[in-house]
């Protein structure tokens, strides 16, 4: 954000992103950006900071923080109820979804639905959702249309599972107080696909109503994945895009932005208000000679 050499506010960029914004602090929790403030966004506790720059976009699940049955999500053999535990905000309110005494912890339809959106065919959507276990560390993932199955380890780092039936890719991200986040992004290939959650244990494959799965802010979205976007109501929220600008220095030739994976992008030709790419940024440097 800041021009260091020369030290000077002529050379500052500028933010603009007229809605709030989710991103993760030093310690892994999360918290939301005013409008038209940067986002230093962290991927391990207290490692190396990344601004967050990204393109707009919609939560299409509405009730995103609420996962209970009387906001649209369905129970099958099993039950969602609100519990006062920490939550990945780091507050005490999260949503518990166990699996009933009996039921099929395996590869059945027992378990809660993700289903309600009507969606386009032919077209690239991905869901998320945090998660953190409760006497289980493992969590499946079935696609009702495809019949997909995605299995997440919930321990240490966290493990992506291998995908296939339409699922492009998954994504799992560990997070303070036990808590991970996963993605899977899919293109539809029928109108309303929706996805069905189930979870077992690496001890039984027996539900006993004790063990569990805390889960929070369902996020459904054109694309690939984005930050979180929190749904409060019924009312789909929309994100605007970041856009961070800068006006080089005179004499600049070359600007190299550096993405959190270490990759780069080099413009020579140099335009009077640079605008910084969409993604995880690590550095911009401006070169006034090659």
């Amino acid at each position: 954000l800041y021009s260091v050499i020369p030290n000077t506010s002529a050379l500052d960029a500028t933010v603009v992103r007229n809605t709030t914004a989710t991103y993760f602090n030093s310690s892994l929790i999360l918290v939301l950006a005013p409008a038209n403030v940067l986002r230093i966004n962290y991927l391990t506790v207290g490692g190396e900071a990344f601004i967050l720059d990204e393109a707009q976009s919609t939560n299409l699940r509405n009730f995103s923080e609420s996962i209970i049955l009387s906001n649209g999500y369905a129970a099958s053999n099993s039950t969602l109820t609100t519990v006062s535990v920490t939550n990945p905000a780091g507050v005490n309110s999260v949503n518990l979804f166990k699996l009933n005494v009996g039921a099929n912890a395996g590869n059945s339809s027992d378990g809660f639905n993700f289903g309600g959106a009507s969606l386009s065919n032919n077209t690239q959507h991905t869901q998320s959702l945090f998660v953190k276990g409760l006497g289980v560390n493992k969590l499946r993932l079935r696609s009702n249309i495809t019949g997909a199955v995605l299995d997440f380890t919930l321990v240490g780092a966290g493990t992506v599972p291998n995908f296939a039936g339409g699922i492009q890719s998954a994504t799992i991200q560990a997070l303070a107080n036990g808590y991970y986040l996963i993605s899977w992004t899919f293109t539809t290939t029928a109108t309303a696909p929706g996805n069905r959650m189930d979870y077992w244990t690496i001890k039984t494959d027996v539900a006993d109503g004790s063990a569990g799965l805390y889960v929070y802010g369902a996020q459904f979205e054109l694309g690939s994945p984005t930050s979180y976007i929190p749904t409060l109501t019924s009312a789909l929220v929309t994100r605007n895009a970041d856009v961070i600008t800068v006006s080089p220095p005179a004499g600049t030739v070359k600007i190299t932005t550096t993405f959190s994976n270490n990759t780069t992008q080099v413009i020579t030709s140099i335009p009077a208000l640079f605008t910084v790419p969409e993604g995880l940024i690590k550095q911009v440097l401006m070169q006034n000679s090659l």
